[in-house]
């Protein structure tokens, strides 16, 4: 069984697509970043979809994510993933995000909606 590693709550998440977040929270479509951000990694993880396009955004801090929202991604990502800490968890779990995020962002400019129910089967 997998180890469920300690991220630590200072650790900053970076993104590619702070745009598309702001974005998502300005048109009301979510409140905080940290929400699209763990639905992003489900999706991105659900697509084996993952970017290894430059971080350079800032948006918030693991601190920020609910803390069972935290835990169901880090169990799910676990399951999948093989990683030796919880450094190594959260770089991968970014990754996946902004994966996640791509789809996303490709589904929205096509239908100009949040199509969330598209990956939940």
């Amino acid at each position: 069984m997998s180890k469920i590693y300690e991220i630590p709550n200072n650790i900053h998440i970076h993104t590619a697509y702070g745009d598309f977040y702001r974005k998502m929270r300005d048109e009301g479509l979510i409140d905080q970043f940290h929400q699209l951000f763990t639905y992003a990694c489900l999706v991105g993880l659900k697509e084996n979809n993952k970017s290894e396009d430059k971080k350079n955004n800032d948006i918030f801090q693991v601190h920020n994510i609910e803390d069972n929202n935290l835990k169901v991604v880090k169990g799910i990502a676990l399951t999948m993933l093989d990683v030796d800490d919880g450094k190594e968890l959260i770089e991968e779990l970014i990754k996946y995000a902004d994966g996640g995020i791509e789809l996303l962002k490709k589904d929205y400019e096509n239908d100009r909606k949040l199509s969330l129910n598209k990956y939940i089967n």
